[in-house]
């Protein structure tokens, strides 16, 4: 069920890891990333 998600997510975290060459540094801007994209959301709207 959650294949798809899990094989773009991997996906990303893996060229992530290997852009900076450090997993923990790869999964904080994963986490980072993930937040940015979801600000839009966390906003209330007035």
């Amino acid at each position: 069920m959650y294949t798809n998600i899990e094989q773009v997510l991997h996906a990303t975290l893996s060229a992530l890891a290997g852009f900076t060459h450090d997993w923990g540094l790869a999964i904080v801007l994963f986490t980072i990333g993930i937040r940015l994209l979801l600000v839009p959301l966390s906003i209330k709207v007035v």
